[in-house]
């Protein structure tokens, strides 16, 4: 939908304007196109961060387990 509007909107603006507004605003077009996507980009290491910090959790909380008198002895709250 955003890209067929974004598509509309160029066309409308080289019917009504000259070729040298039509290239600025295909610049500008352009440059933002690419900052989306570092932003995914970003975003998607993120993610991949997010999911090895999960794994890793996950992995110690199933350690943790195995030793569960070990961590009831602890005194920890919600232990006993």
């Amino acid at each position: 939908m955003a890209a067929a509007n974004r598509q509309e909107l160029l066309r409308r603006i080289h019917s009504q304007a000259g070729p040298v507004l039509h290239d600025v605003v295909a610049l500008i077009d352009l440059g933002i196109a690419q900052y989306c996507r570092q932003l995914e980009s970003c975003a998607e290491e993120q993610v991949r961060k997010l999911q090895g910090q999960i794994m890793a959790l996950r992995c110690l909380r199933q350690e943790l387990s195995g030793s569960k008198g070990l961590w009831e002895a602890s005194g920890y709250p919600g232990t006993a």
